[in-house]
């Protein structure tokens, strides 16, 4: 796991929502699931 890696799971936890979540990341979707 990688610092990448943990900013999209804060994301997630934040947002609660894997699309918001990936907007704020600038990455698709799918990347995040």
């Amino acid at each position: 796991m990688n610092l990448r890696d943990l900013e999209y799971l804060a994301a997630v936890g934040e947002y609660k929502h894997f699309r918001k979540a990936a907007e704020k990341c600038f990455v698709s979707q799918p990347t995040l699931s």
